[in-house]
C-alpha cells in the first residue's frame, strides 16, 4: 500500500508540474528557441539515463527512469508546441469550411506529420534498448503517454464538449478548427473502458507484488494510466479544469485568447463524417 500511495504522489506531481512547465515555456513569446536549446540537452541526457538505468533494479532506479520516460516525451511535445516538430509549412493552417471524410482526416494528420513520426521512432527505438532490460520504465511510461494521446486526439477529433484552446501559443491555434464540439462521441466509451481496465490491472499488480520496488513500479505505471483517464473525463464533464495549469500561462498584453485565436471550434453535426487524426491531444496540450 506504500508503494501504490508513493506511486500515486509521484506521478500525480509530475504529471501536474511538467504539464505546467510546457504552458509556460511553449508560451513565452520569443524565447522557444532557448529553450528549446536547454530543453534538447536535457533529452540527450534523459535518454542515456534511461539506457544506463535498464539494468538498474530498486526504488531509487525506478523512480529515475520512470522521470527520463517523463522527460523524453515532454521534449517531443515542447518541439510540437513550439512549432520545431509539427507538420509540412504548407499544411499549418486552419481546416477550410466544409471539409469532410478523408480529406478532413489527411489534413489533420499532415498538421503534425513529422511530430507523430517522431513519436513512433522514439517509442520503436526505446523499446530496441530497453525490450530485456529489468528496468523498462522509460519504455513503458513513454507508451502510455503516446496511445493516451493518440486515443485523446482521436476523442478531441470525432467530438467533445471541451478544449482549452487558450493554452496553445498564437501560432499553433489554428489547431483548433480541426475539432470538433459535441456532447459525445462514440469513440470515448471505449477509451474509457480500456484505460480504466489496464488501471486496476495495474494497481492489481501493485498491491501483489512481492517486492516493494516491483510494486513501485506498477503504481507508477497505474498512477500515469488513471492519469490519462482523468484527461478524457475532463474531456466530457461540465467543469473548468483549466484552472489546475492556467496560472502558468505568461501574461498576454494583446488580445483574450478568443480573440487571438484564428479560428473557433467547428459545431459539428450530430453523425461524425469519419474517423480522422487532429492534432489536440486533450483539455490540454
Amino acid at each position: 500500500m506504500a508503494s501504490l500511495a508513493l506511486g500515486l504522489g509521484i506521478a500525480v506531481l509530475l504529471w501536474w508540474g511538467s504539464t505546467a512547465a510546457l504552458l509556460w515555456l511553449a508560451n513565452r513569446h520569443g524565447r522557444r528557441g532557448a529553450s528549446l536549446g536547454v530543453l534538447s540537452l536535457i533529452y540527450g541526457v534523459a535518454w542515456v539515463l534511461a539506457l544506463q538505468l535498464g539494468p538498474e533494479v530498486g526504488q531509487g532506479p525506478w523512480i529515475a527512469s520512470f522521470m527520463m520516460g517523463l522527460l523524453i516525451w515532454g521534449w517531443l511535445e515542447f518541439a510540437y508546441l513550439a512549432g520545431a516538430i509539427a507538420g509540412p509549412l504548407a499544411s499549418r493552417k486552419p481546416c477550410p469550411p466544409g471539409l469532410e471524410g478523408w480529406a478532413r482526416f489527411k489534413g489533420a494528420l499532415m498538421t503534425g506529420l513529422w511530430h507523430e513520426l517522431a513519436v513512433v521512432a522514439t517509442l520503436a527505438l526505446l523499446w530496441l534498448g530497453l525490450w530485456d532490460a529489468p528496468n523498462a520504465l522509460a519504455a513503458q511510461s513513454f507508451t502510455v503517454l503516446a496511445v493516451a494521446r493518440w486515443s485523446a486526439k482521436l476523442n478531441v477529433y470525432l467530438g467533445v464538449p471541451n478544449l482549452h484552446g487558450e493554452f496553445f501559443p498564437e501560432h499553433m491555434r489554428y489547431l483548433v478548427s480541426w475539432t470538433r464540439k459535441r456532447p459525445m462521441n462514440s469513440l470515448f466509451p471505449f477509451s474509457i473502458t480500456i484505460g480504466t481496465g489496464f488501471t486496476i490491472l495495474l494497481v492489481g499488480q501493485a498491491l501483489t507484488a512481492p517486492m516493494p520496488a516491483q510494486a513501485l513500479g506498477s503504481a507508477l505505471l497505474g498512477a500515469l494510466v488513471a492519469l490519462a483517464v482523468l484527461e478524457h473525463w475532463f474531456l466530457v464533464i461540465n467543469m473548468d479544469d483549466g484552472w489546475l495549469w492556467r496560472w502558468a500561462l505568461p501574461r498576454r498584453p494583446s488580445a483574450s485568447a478568443e480573440e487571438a485565436a484564428p479560428t473557433a471550434w467547428v459545431q459539428a453535426p450530430q453523425e461524425p463524417a469519419g474517423p480522422a487524426l487532429t492534432l489536440v491531444s486533450s483539455s490540454r496540450p
